[in-house]
């Protein structure tokens, strides 16, 4: 791929913007002038997504992720949301989960937990499955060994876990439900295409609809974007003030007077769209 423009800071992270079709990324410069890249992601695999080459770990000594695995005990109280679906929702469900080759007494079991938040991505399966893997795993597969062993998170699983808890029942199973009722794939590829082309609102607006109702959207923006965001600041600072850091982080997050883009730009860090080769 031909490249326009070449930007080399002294701190060694380097950022390239391609004359033609490439990968958004943002460049945040701290007050103190080092350079950090963040990355926007979908979390699930769908196809045609544009990938960084593996040049976008150059110089970098930071890989930072959202949080890793909780090991929360499961809810107290177990309300049984499943009972409520129709039988064809049921079978829509089992239709995705056995495109990944999960038996229905397995996927039943998800029916029968505290929440629909993993039964939620069984529902966004493409079938057949995606050729490539997610963004997040992209990455994860061209970062540096040592980065990978030890990344830096953003926020503890356990209360990230909390959060989501936070989310009324009702609105976990509004969002189920119009999983269940839209083809993901057309879905997946109309984020994907927002995506590609760097247009973060887009992404937040398809992504808070699919939620299914204004009071779902409202719960999960509030418990599961923004309160998040405020959580990341302090270990967004450090890292953007230390400077070589990749961070890559759902797209949500990006967008609006509370993502991390206005959150970034008003503590006085200069934030820019950016072109990064495609693998």
């Amino acid at each position: 791929m031909r490249v326009a423009a070449l930007f080399v800071a002294s701190t060694g992270v380097t950022v390239a913007v391609a004359a033609s079709a490439n990968v958004p990324v943002l460049r945040v410069a701290a007050p103190n002038g080092q350079l950090s890249l963040m990355i926007a992601s979908l979390h699930v695999p769908v196809d045609g997504l544009l990938e960084p080459a593996s040049s976008i770990f150059d110089g970098a000594r930071h890989y930072a992720v959202e949080h890793e695995d909780p090991d929360l005990p499961p809810r107290a109280v177990i309300t049984e949301w499943s009972t409520s679906l129709s039988e064809r929702e049921v079978d829509t469900y089992l239709q995705r989960t056995s495109c990944i080759g999960l038996s229905e007494a397995a996927a039943r079991r998800q029916l029968h937990e505290p929440t629909p938040h993993v039964a939620n991505i069984y529902a966004y399966i493409i079938c057949p499955l995606p050729l490539e893997p997610s963004r997040d795993s992209y990455i994860s597969n061209i970062a540096p060994p040592a980065l990978v062993k030890h990344p830096d998170v953003l926020e503890d699983a356990n209360w990230v876990e909390m959060q989501r808890r936070k989310v009324p029942a009702s609105a976990d199973l509004s969002g189920f439900r119009w999983t269940l009722s839209h083809d993901p794939r057309v879905v997946l590829e109309a984020i994907r295409d927002a995506l590609n082309a760097g247009d973060y609102d887009s992404v937040r607006e398809q992504t808070l609809d699919s939620l299914g109702s204004p009071a779902a959207a409202m719960a999960f923006g509030k418990h599961m974007v923004d309160e998040r965001n405020a959580k990341w600041l302090p270990k967004l600072r450090a890292l953007f003030d230390d400077g070589h850091a990749v961070v890559i982080v759902g797209a949500m997050h990006f967008p609006g007077p509370t993502g991390l883009i206005a959150i970034l730009r008003r503590e006085g860090y200069t934030v820019d769209a950016v072109g990064w080769p495609a693998r």
